[in-house]
């Protein structure tokens, strides 16, 4: 039911994602996305396969990018990340996203 990491607690049943005790506002994809992330954080995801996953449609690489690409800085915003230097969501260039947290 919960996933933990380092200051972030999701509560799968409840869909409700703290951040360092405060609750974040996300949208159903953004919620999905960050939960899909952290339990993933071990090795980078792609974004063809958060596409296929998260919204259940399977595109080629080139185009899941611009797409993921939206959702992940709205989550950075509602984490409170800066863009320059984020500290929970990374880009892994060429290869996709890692939750570092």
């Amino acid at each position: 039911r919960f996933v933990q990491k380092s200051n972030l607690t999701i509560d799968c049943q409840k869909r409700l994602a703290v951040l360092a005790g405060e609750p974040l506002v996300l949208t159903a994809t953004e919620f999905d996305l960050l939960e899909y992330l952290v339990r993933h954080s071990d090795r980078v995801v792609t974004a063809r396969e958060l596409v296929k996953t998260i919204q259940g449609y399977d595109l080629i690489e080139e185009d899941a990018r611009p797409i993921i690409r939206v959702h992940i800085q709205r989550l950075r915003q509602k984490m409170g990340d800066d863009p320059e230097r984020p500290r929970y969501v990374l880009n892994v260039r060429g290869r996709g996203y890692r939750f570092a947290g």
